[in-house]
């Protein structure tokens, strides 16, 4: 991880590229809880930096092929805070994430909130523990605009990235 005082990039409060794991996503956790209150005044500002950091972190840390180059990295400037999520996933995963993504950003705000009910009521989970709302809490919280890339390669593997945008309001 880069020090979030490196002269070279003001803006850019955290950077990390490698293998991904439990104890690394708790460290990045804890580094933008901290940064975010120290730099966003607004308190509900401060939640949509970690609930966006959060969802980010464990898409990668859940679909992320074992083993494989991951990058993170978060860049605060005026009037708000970005960050940036790429990972290797299988062929298949990429299919299925970007089916998942066009359905939810074509599906309306009312129909979405009321799939998060049902899908938090039910007692169903995906194998690593999860109800499938990750992809739903980005884009609800990430009011400055959420883009997403799916590529994929002739060596039969693929990557996705996720940039995602949080609007701090009165800095």
């Amino acid at each position: 991880m880069q020090n979030e005082h490196n002269p070279l990039n003001a803006g850019k409060l955290l950077q990390f590229q490698g293998a991904i794991d439990p104890a690394l996503v708790h460290v990045v956790l804890v580094h933008v809880e901290r940064a975010s209150y120290r730099k966003v005044g607004d308190r509900l500002a401060q939640k949509r930096v970690f609930r966006v950091a959060t969802e980010l972190l464990q898409n990668m840390l859940h679909h992320a092929l074992p083993g494989s180059e991951c990058a993170f990295e978060v860049i605060a400037g005026r009037g708000k805070w970005t960050f940036v999520a790429r990972n290797p996933v299988s062929p298949a995963a990429s299919s299925e994430l970007r089916a998942r993504w066009d359905e939810l950003r074509t599906t309306p705000e009312v129909d979405l909130r009321q799939r998060e009910r049902e899908s938090l009521a039910d007692e169903m989970r995906s194998e690593h523990g999860g109800g499938g709302l990750g992809l739903f809490e980005i884009l609800r919280r990430a009011d400055g605009g959420v883009q997403f890339e799916c590529l994929s390669f002739d060596n039969g593997t693929a990557a996705v990235e996720f940039t995602a945008h949080i609007l701090i309001p009165h800095e």
